[in-house]
């Protein structure tokens, strides 16, 4: 199988695997969690066939009807352009996303800057802690759920959370990684606003992508229309496929 259409399925299956309920959509599955209610990637459509996109943006009304958001995640390249007019025309707002491949020659890593590991309960304090941040109008409840959604994959694929720690001893920056079935990703990079330019994510990627060397292929997904895309390629990340996000807040 060629690695894209293995990095979708793994994807999907993943989705399908955290999700609470899970109910058949046209292209694809509906995913919601009631414990993560704010959760986008434990509340939407995953789509990967062919579909009708007013069929859909009508499914995603009744599946998503007691949600505040309105998300269908396209993963096919192919189909993102094929339904993405159809569901800007019905009010949701396009990212697009790239699917990245690990395997192409890195920088090395700075011995300077030390990786250590997380426990789940750090990482959800500290994930919990840098959504305050990004979404401060949001609240305690949206906070916490973002930070303990994570507890979704441990039980269905072997994680790892990495970071760097500042002097005081906070997190200054961590990355996760999933491992499942030989396909490995690199996921929620994040580094505090007061801490960028130090080199922590390049370290923290590369810790995850050395962690992940059993398997069989290492991606990573990255916003098309921002910065770090520039900084995986450099290491060793090359583009495979893209995605598209389509999200709509209800009224």
């Amino acid at each position: 199988m060629d690695p894209t259409a293995r990095v979708v399925g793994w994807l999907h299956e993943l989705g399908r695997s955290r999700a609470q309920h899970v109910r058949p959509v046209p292209g694809g599955l509906g995913l919601t969690h009631d414990r993560f209610p704010a959760a986008h990637d434990h509340n939407r459509l995953c789509v990967v066939a062919e579909c009708d996109p007013s069929e859909l943006a009508d499914t995603a009304e009744q599946v998503l009807s007691d949600r505040d958001h309105r998300v269908i995640d396209v993963l096919t390249a192919d189909l993102v352009d094929a339904i993405g007019a159809g569901l800007t025309g019905r009010g949701y707002q396009r990212e697009d996303g790239l699917l990245m491949l690990a395997g192409g020659r890195a920088e090395p890593a700075r011995p300077d800057i030390t990786v250590v590991r997380l426990s789940l309960e750090q990482r959800q304090s500290a994930a919990a802690l840098s959504w305050s941040g990004a979404l401060p109008d949001a609240g305690p409840a949206v906070w916490w759920q973002l930070g303990h959604r994570i507890e979704t994959v441990v039980p269905v694929a072997d994680t790892a959370f990495f970071a760097v720690l500042g002097p005081d001893g906070a997190v200054a920056a961590r990355a996760d990684v999933y491992q499942r079935d030989g396909v490995a990703q690199v996921e929620e990079v994040v580094t505090d606003p007061t801490q960028r330019g130090r080199g922590y994510a390049s370290a923290l990627v590369l810790a995850a992508v050395a962690h992940a060397r059993a398997a069989d292929v290492v991606f990573l997904l990255a916003d098309a229309d921002d910065w770090p895309q520039q900084l995986y390629r450099r290491l060793g990340f090359s583009d495979l496929s893209r995605t598209g996000s389509f999200t709509r807040l209800s009224s």
